[in-house]
């Protein structure tokens, strides 16, 4: 693991990096591709294997897949063939201890949905694809329970705080029709109809009822709520300590290194020390970096 600690240039650094990636595909690899632990990937995009290295190279690893990149290269990490670890899918090596947390017993079919749903998420599946996946793998493997189309397992991992909200909104991103305008049937600024409109539709539009069983909203937004998947954080023990290191691994010694040193930190704490002396406490800032208001 020393190559790390090298140049990225150095020739010391780009030997490790070779024999990372060279493992690497060899344990995880799918097809041509495998995850990318570089620091703007960090495990979340699939490539082949020169793009990799190119990617470990020009950006470096990303610092939270060092030890699993050290296992790799010891061989401490086991071959895909037998491992039970999903550190490999970037879902950390605490995803058992989640799944059971969220549904309360160990369910093989649940876990390989996820997984399954992630690659779609990653390789852009669509609905239609994924069904046929799972159609092919009940016809091959008859004995094996898996839900019978996207939907049905779009539901099973409602549990794990993954799902999302849609509401209605203006074609022109005026307003949405929600809470007090739930059941307007036109945008209050622009006037537009809340639905489609169809060449062969002579109703009046904006007079119908909410039509939640015959129209069509023209616009949906999609609204992923904040606290489940916060609460999905902390499922897993890995996440969980790094939720915390604000607290307990931030080197106090009143010089600026990160937000909790700076002022407006430390006067939310002084506002709300309740909130302050958890150290599971979660805040929300708003990166303004390169970007002006004015």
């Amino acid at each position: 693991m020393k190559w790390i600690l090298h140049p990225k240039q150095s020739e010391e650094y780009r030997n490790g990096a070779k024999n990372f990636v060279t493992n690497a595909f060899s344990n995880f690899g799918v097809g041509n591709e495998v995850q990318c632990p570089c620091k703007d990937c960090s495990n979340r995009f699939w490539y082949s294997i020169d793009d990799m290295y190119n990617h470990l190279v020009c950006k470096g690893p990303y610092p939270s897949f060092v030890d699993w990149i050290y296992e790799i290269l010891t061989s401490k990490y086991q071959k895909k063939s037998d491992q039970g670890s999903d550190r490999g899918l970037g879902l950390g090596n605490d995803f058992d201890e989640m799944m059971d947390n969220a549904y309360k017993y160990n369910d093989d079919c649940r876990g390989f949905i996820v997984k399954l749903y992630q690659l779609k998420c990653i390789h852009s599946f669509t609905e239609s694809s994924f069904t046929a996946i799972l159609e092919l793998i009940k016809d091959t493997f008859p004995e094996v329970n898996l839900p019978s189309s996207f939907n049905t397992a779009k539901n099973m991992i409602k549990e794990l705080g993954l799902d999302y909200q849609k509401n209605h909104a203006c074609t022109n991103d005026c307003m949405l029709y929600w809470a007090e305008n739930i059941n307007e049937v036109k945008c209050k600024v622009c006037g537009i109809s809340r639905w489609k409109i169809m060449d062969n539709d002579t109703r009046d539009v904006d007079t119908s009822s909410t039509g939640k069983k015959y129209n069509i909203p023209s616009k949906v937004m999609r609204y992923f709520p904040l606290k489940p998947r916060l609460q999905r954080v902390f499922m897993c023990k890995e996440y969980a300590e790094i939720m915390k290191w604000h607290d307990v691994g931030r080197i106090k010694d009143g010089k600026l290194r990160h937000p909790g040193d700076a002022e407006a930190w430390k006067s939310l704490d002084a506002r709300y020390p309740d909130f302050a002396v958890e150290n599971r406490n979660v805040r929300l800032g708003l990166a303004a970096d390169g970007f002006s208001p004015y």
